[in-house]
């Protein structure tokens, strides 16, 4: 199994790059004016928080479902050398898994922040080091050693 230091810091890595990008998309809907000049009780966003705030789900989902599914393995994880593997036989997960995997943290953590939290911390006290979302999609993150076949080679 993969330490609970290293998923952190590829989770960190993922995240720093999805914030990237999702910033970089939401730019256009930010009111510069309230950012320079900002007045009590008005938001830099005009009205579009929310889109911005869905724009963030969809690309995480996207992000770390496309990846899983084809390298299981984001670019976080990748740095810090672990993958995701079906926890019954230690291969390459399914794209469904991949999937349910994505779906249960980026989109259910994207739309309130506690079950995000309370999924991520479960790793904290699980025998196995897993999260809620890979007992959902019944995979575990492991240490990808360069000495061992690579479940992923043939995709």
């Amino acid at each position: 199994m993969a330490s609970r230091w290293a998923r952190l810091g590829g989770g960190i890595v993922d995240l720093v790059i999805i914030g990237i990008v999702t910033g970089l998309i939401s730019i256009p809907f930010v009111n510069w004016n309230n950012v320079v000049n900002p007045e009590p009780g008005t938001s830099m966003y005009d009205g579009a928080r929310v889109g911005t705030n869905a724009i963030s789900v969809v690309l995480a989902f996207f992000y770390f479902w496309l990846m899983h599914a084809k390298w299981g393995q984001t670019l976080g994880k990748m740095l810090v050398r672990t993958r995701v593997v079906r926890a019954d036989d230690g291969q390459a997960i399914t794209t469904g898994q991949a999937a349910g995997r994505s779906a249960f943290y980026s989109v259910l953590g994207g739309i309130c922040g506690c079950i995000g939290l309370i999924d991520v911390a479960w790793i904290l006290w699980d025998q196995r080091k897993q999260a809620l979302h890979c007992k959902v999609a019944q995979t575990v993150v492991v240490r990808a050693d360069p000495y061992r076949p690579n479940p992923y080679a043939h995709r």
